[in-house]
């Protein structure tokens, strides 16, 4: 089970699975920023080389991402092929993402994939749910245990992110084993996805030098 990426895009992702069932329909291994699941029996080695050769001829910065994301223009292409993070088939790993600023960790993001989709909460650092999606419900007080294996992932994040002014440090986690995923300094893309008072919460944090 692999994962096979490139690092200068976002959706560039080919997931290969021994359970993967069959592609409904045809895939298009040239198609732009593909994210696709498949059985080994839909790959082929012609496939993958169209595929990331498509990956590897483009640039996010312009072709397909957002111009404000100029950091990407500053990474030099890279193809990866790792292994595949899962607690079982159909369920992927849950994600954890951790917002940092400076030294300061003051909220989480816990992202659990099921069945083709995912669920997003945010805690603040005593594991308190906050609302921060547009139309998201849930009873007032919701939280969780913030267990040993959060904290330690809160005191790599924080090291990780000290001294930037912001970045977002994402973990996996397999049983009680902890990998470090994407850095990243523009969540979503720097698009506004939350709502405007979270939003206006989050960016009390961000105090950048030049602000």
């Amino acid at each position: 089970n692999v994962v096979i990426k490139v690092n200068h895009l976002s959706g560039g992702i080919l997931l290969r699975h021994l359970d993967a069932p069959p592609p409904a329909k045809k895939i298009q291994f040239n198609k732009s920023s593909t994210r696709v699941l498949l059985p080994p029996s839909a790959i082929s080695y012609a496939d993958v080389k169209v595929m990331t050769d498509k990956w590897l001829s483009q640039r996010y910065e312009t072709n397909l991402g957002s111009s404000f994301e100029w950091g990407y223009s500053q990474i030099a292409p890279r193809i990866f092929a790792e292994e595949f993070i899962d607690s079982d088939y159909g369920s992927m790993a849950t994600d954890y993402k951790f917002f940092v600023f400076g030294s300061l960790c003051p909220y989480f993001l816990i992202v659990e994939k099921k069945d083709g989709k995912s669920v997003k909460k945010i805690y603040d650092s005593l594991g308190l749910r906050l609302k921060a999606f547009r139309g998201e419900t849930f009873p007032h007080g919701e939280s969780i245990s913030i267990s040993p294996t959060i904290t330690s992932m809160l005191e790599i994040a924080v090291k990780l992110g000290d001294n930037i002014d912001h970045l977002r440090v994402d973990f996996f986690l397999r049983g009680s084993r902890i990998y470090v995923g994407e850095l990243t300094p523009y969540d979503s893309g720097g698009v506004n996805v939350c709502t405007n008072k979270f939003e206006r919460f989050a960016g009390n944090f961000w105090s950048p030098s030049w602000k």
